[in-house]
């Protein structure tokens, strides 16, 4: 339009009699597209053929801002609809494929979403608990099941930073992992796995880069829970997670009066600070809360 504009513009300031000057001109030209002009400045006594052009212009212009108006429209009303349905714009770079919106799922795309990780669900069900979580946070969701074909295809998977499958069943995981890897071989992949003795193998026979237990990380907070202890932070090593605690040794500990190696080879321990040292020595004596022989803060895991 804006070509149109310029090249109208150039035709009457230099084709008519008049010798309509340049602002003239354009101001011609906006009435004209506009159709409110032609109370002012018309072109009555001006060359058939610029009058002509004229007719052609008004054609032209009518199509033009007819075509403007119904891409305006179409995308006013076409987001509007889009929201209210639950779809959002997918985000084609540097995303997360979260795949199956269970509880799991869905915990992973709020803490995607606070981390502000562009990312996209996958589900099959319509009925999923997850698809109003992702509506009120704005985030898209395919309705499919990501191991047919095409539907992972259209998610710009050549372009996605992690692909997460994340369902109830163990085989559909695996098989959506596996597909997200033959489509992108760089692709980072975590899968989700109730089956421990079927992680391990996972580990060692697929090259995945992260198979989680939900049996092995859901133990720990349990326990914890139970005994009323202090959870430390999570350290996964493969599929055995670890954790990571700082804590003051009580008096009535079985570890006082031990040295480290014996509390290591008894307890399943490793400590990492102890007696305002790292790497403390193996026989080093613990003490109740900050003894004199060994110092009661620790961390370990």
């Amino acid at each position: 339009m804006l070509v149109v504009m310029i090249v109208s513009a150039t035709i009457f300031n230099l084709g008519t009699s008049a010798a309509i000057d340049q602002l003239d001109a354009i101001y011609f030209t906006v009435t004209t597209m506009a159709t409110v002009g032609y109370g002012d400045v018309n072109l009555l006594n001006e060359p058939d053929w610029v009058k002509v052009y004229d007719i052609f212009l008004m054609a032209t212009s009518a199509v033009l801002i007819g075509i403007f108006l119904a891409i305006l429209t179409e995308g006013l009303v076409t987001t509007r609809i889009d929201q209210a349905l639950g779809r959002f714009p997918r985000p084609t770079r540097d995303h997360v494929i979260v795949c199956g919106l269970g509880q799991a799922g869905t915990q992973v795309l709020v803490r995607l979403h606070q981390a502000d990780v562009p990312c996209i669900g996958i589900e099959r069900s319509p009925d999923a608990s997850g698809l109003v979580t992702a509506r009120a946070l704005e985030i898209p969701v395919v309705i499919g099941d990501a191991r047919s074909p095409g539907t992972l295809e259209d998610l710009h998977l050549d372009r996605a930073r992690a692909l997460m499958a994340l369902t109830t069943d163990d085989l559909a995981n695996i098989q959506c992992a596996l597909k997200g890897r033959e489509l992108n071989p760089e692709l980072r992949v975590v899968l989700r796995c109730f089956d421990q003795q079927l992680a391990e193998r996972l580990d060692h026979t697929i090259d995945l880069d992260l198979t989680r237990s939900v049996a092995d990380l859901a133990a720990p907070p349990f326990a914890a829970a139970l005994l009323g202890r202090e959870l430390g932070e999570p350290l996964p090593v493969s599929n055995m997670p670890l954790r990571l605690l700082e804590t003051t040794i009580p008096a009535e500990s079985p570890l006082v009066g031990r040295t480290v190696r014996e509390a290591e080879a008894e307890g399943g321990l490793r400590f990492l600070h102890c007696g305002g040292r790292w790497r403390p020595r193996t026989n080093l004596e613990l003490a109740a809360g900050g003894g004199d022989r060994g110092g009661g803060h620790a961390r370990g895991v």
